[in-house]
């Protein structure tokens, strides 16, 4: 589902009164927007390791230049890293050395991609100098992605999406108009948010809270 089908479906399965044609919403379907696109980040930040948003980016390295910073990788001026995880070399994992330990080396002996470290304050990535040209791949988490328009998809598998449905009604449980319509969103969305962590985070349990 797109973001305006989602505001849609939270239309009707909290009960709400007329139909929502666009994201760009006012009075109660301004907030039933802002909703579903808070409900998205909150399900992205509840763990720090969902797989869905776990990603790769291909770096070339070139003779003379050490640092990367994620606008020059992605080429884009908001880049989409949130941490990065780790940086691969024909098949390798490179070495990482922590940024106060980093500078304390001599990293100018050119050679093939063997360490890097993360700059604090930018992220940037930083290699020892290489002595041509290398491509390597770094592996990191992205950040959480925003609903903007109404044909935005959230990268969450579409088997899901209904989580982003129960949690957005639950985020308007003063404007539900009943109990039972709040009761039987909790008890799904408990249930759908069991079966992410199955499906994308397997290793981790989920504290199920009781109704209201």
């Amino acid at each position: 589902m797109n973001y305006l089908q989602l505001c849609q479906h939270v239309n009707l399965y909290g009960g709400f009164q007329g139909t929502i044609s666009s994201v760009n919403a006012s009075g109660y379907q301004a907030l039933l927007v802002d909703a579903v696109r808070k409900a998205w980040v909150e399900i992205q930040k509840e763990r720090s390791d969902w797989d869905f948003m776990y990603a790769n980016v291909s770096i070339p390295l070139v003779l003379g230049t050490a640092t990367y910073t994620p606008t020059v990788i992605f080429g884009t001026e908001t880049p989409e890293v949130g941490t990065w995880d780790r940086v691969v070399y024909d098949n390798k994992v490179l070495r990482f050395v922590p940024y106060k330990d980093f500078v304390l080396l001599d990293a100018s002996a050119a050679s093939k991609p063997s360490f890097y470290t993360i700059e604090p304050a930018t992220q940037a990535l930083v290699f020892n100098s290489v002595d041509g040209s290398y491509s390597v791949t770094a592996y990191y988490t992205k950040t959480p992605q925003y609903l903007i328009n109404n044909t935005d998809t959230p990268i969450l598998p579409q088997k899901h999406h209904h989580i982003i449905v129960y949690k957005a009604v639950l985020e308007l449980a003063a404007y539900v108009s009943s109990t039972e319509i709040y009761q039987q969103n909790s008890l799904n969305y408990d249930k759908a948010m069991g079966q992410l962590y199955r499906d994308h985070n397997p290793a981790k349990a989920m504290k199920v809270r009781p109704l209201a």
